[in-house]
């Protein structure tokens, strides 16, 4: 199975920033908001936007477990430091340290089959090859938790 990779010679994509009051990220987020604790995949998570949604509602972030996905590397260090940030505030398995995952092929390891309640795709799978689509959907799949949710949001048009 191919994994998601840019050309070394490629930039990095462009990722929208944090703005509070954005109303994607207001949709993005609102699922979030059930009070009751969930395990969180922000697929290409980008500079963390919807993380640092999250850490900006302490009684949110208390009930979530939040795991990055990047495959830029320009943006994980700052995601590192984002998901340390969250991971002290959360009650989900706080002794559990939370890794940047570089590739969707990370998820295809044991601890994250039917692991997560929430995956959010935000303004993601444009920057996708559309023959990449059931691949990587089929993965993300396999990695929902029996009543776990896929969203996907796009601002652009898909590219098919």
């Amino acid at each position: 199975m191919a994994a998601i990779q840019l050309p070394l010679n490629a930039s990095s994509p462009t990722v929208v920033p944090f703005k509070a009051r954005d109303p994607q990220l207001d949709q993005a987020t609102e699922p979030l908001n059930d009070s009751v604790p969930l395990r969180v995949l922000d697929f290409g998570a980008g500079k963390g936007r919807i993380g640092q949604e999250i850490l900006r509602n302490p009684d949110t972030a208390s009930l979530i477990y939040y795991q990055p996905l990047e495959i830029c590397s320009d943006f994980q260090a700052d995601l590192r430091k984002l998901s340390s940030d969250l991971q002290l505030l959360s009650e989900i398995e706080p002794e559990i340290e939370r890794e940047v995952l570089d590739s969707h092929e990370k998820l295809k390891e044991s601890q994250y089959k039917n692991f997560f309640d929430r995956i959010l795709l935000v303004n993601v799978l444009h920057e996708i090859s559309p023959s990449k689509w059931v691949t990587i959907l089929n993965v993300l799949l396999d990695s929902l938790s029996k009543d776990g949710k896929l969203l996907i949001l796009e601002d652009q048009a898909f590219p098919v």
